[in-house]
């Protein structure tokens, strides 16, 4: 074991690891490690339930049979799922920052997404959700107003 050791925000060196050292300092080792160990398994506890909690969730999938328009009020966070033909308008007013869903594309073709009011924006340019592809499309109010696309994606 390489020295120093930080157990709890206490340092241990090897000197505290000696014979005679070690049986005094045993019990205050054993409390910090259990402390630290209890505090892990708390997180533990907490990770599972948030995941857990995740899990549950359900997402309300709309289905887009033609081209669509976006409201806020309509696909905020839904999956669309989409078989027809069309594009996928996004207006800024309509939707604005906080706006997310994600985009499921059962299409033969690449699905074309249009911003109005705002910029579309990708890392790499992409303004289309690949064939049997999905993307998450998110507003952001970052000055200027965004559409970011992320996923899978093509130009």
């Amino acid at each position: 074991m390489p020295f120093p050791v930080t157990v709890n925000g206490r340092t241990w060196t090897q000197e505290d690891f000696n014979p005679w050292a070690y049986a005094n300092n045993f019990p205050d080792l054993i409390r910090d490690t259990a402390e630290v160990g209890g505090r892990a398994d708390i997180a533990r506890q907490q990770v599972e339930a948030i995941y857990a909690a995740l899990l549950s969730q359900t997402y309300p999938v709309v289905a887009v049979t033609g081209p669509l328009s976006l409201s806020h009020a309509a696909h905020n966070g839904r999956i669309l799922q989409v078989s027809g033909d069309g594009a996928i308008v996004a207006p800024w007013p309509a939707l604005g920052a906080g706006f997310s869903c994600l985009i499921l594309n059962l299409r033969p073709l690449a699905l074309p997404i249009t911003a109005s009011g705002t910029e579309l924006r990708h890392p790499d340019g992409h303004n289309k959700v690949r064939v049997n592809g999905m993307a998450a499309l998110i507003g952001i109010d970052a000055g200027p107003a965004q559409l970011q696309l992320l996923g899978q994606t093509e130009a």
